[in-house]
């Protein structure tokens, strides 16, 4: 479980850092939630 929980952190990541380079503002975790669970 040690590698999947790897990859999803990477990815959750991956999308809070896009939005805020995109938007100079924070993904909220409900939102970053609902973006990962889409792609699992």
């Amino acid at each position: 479980y040690a590698f999947l929980s790897k990859n999803l952190f990477n990815l959750a990541n991956y999308h809070y850092r896009q939005y805020f380079f995109e938007n100079s503002q924070k993904l909220s975790f409900n939102q970053l939630y609902h973006l990962v669970s889409k792609t699992s």
